[in-house]
């Protein structure tokens, strides 16, 4: 709502339960919730409520730049 108005946004949302790319098969959890859970354990972002659900909220730049070295580090371990 905003101005006293409704207003209707159109959202794509993604399906990250699947693996996305055939690499992500190699792992057992979760590759993205990995990468968050570390993420977060280095105090690179934190945890709060929004409404009622928990919510990592952390900086997507620094996001994006951690993923991508977590991915080349951990992709090049995998047999």
């Amino acid at each position: 709502m905003s101005g006293g108005r409704t207003w209707w946004r159109l959202v794509e949302e993604f399906d990250t339960t699947r693996p996305v790319a055939p690499v992500l098969d190699a792992f057992d959890d979760d590759p993205f919730a990995l990468i968050v859970d570390a993420f977060l354990a280095r105090g690179l972002g934190s945890v709060r409520t929004v409404g009622e659900a928990p919510t990592a909220l952390v900086s997507a730049r620094a996001m994006v730049d951690f993923a991508v070295q977590w991915f080349e580090a951990t992709v090049k371990n995998q047999p």
